[in-house]
């Protein structure tokens, strides 16, 4: 995701899980399509959007084998309405818990 964005421009945002171990590992996801989540928050620290608001999540498991430094990226973009400074947080819905990144920053400037 770039540091900055425009307003009214779609933003990129892509989250990537790595096994970093030296063993395959297996991961439970929730969806017949993994079903992430993208959240972004004003400065204030107040939910200004999240991509699966309103949206019905699938409860099929999915259960999915990654080799030693096997990547999965799920993207997807966020269009802001508004200027400023926000946080924008991945989270990757799985069986018994949930994945969340770091968050990032980024600034929106108008056009």
């Amino acid at each position: 995701m770039p540091g900055t964005g425009r307003l009214h421009e779609p933003v990129p945002v892509t989250i990537r899980l790595t096994n970093t171990s030296t063993q395959p590992i297996e991961v439970y996801f929730v969806g017949r399509e993994i079903t992430f989540d993208i959240v972004v928050r004003g400065e204030n620290g107040a939910t200004v959007w999240r991509r699966l608001e309103g949206k019905t999540v699938q409860t099929v498991l999915q259960v999915r084998r990654f080799q030693p430094n096997e990547t999965l990226e799920l993207t997807d973009s966020w269009t802001p309405t508004t200027t400023g400074r926000f946080t924008v947080e991945g989270v990757v819905v799985g069986d018994a818990e949930s994945l969340t990144t770091n968050p990032t920053q980024v600034l929106i400037v108008s056009r």
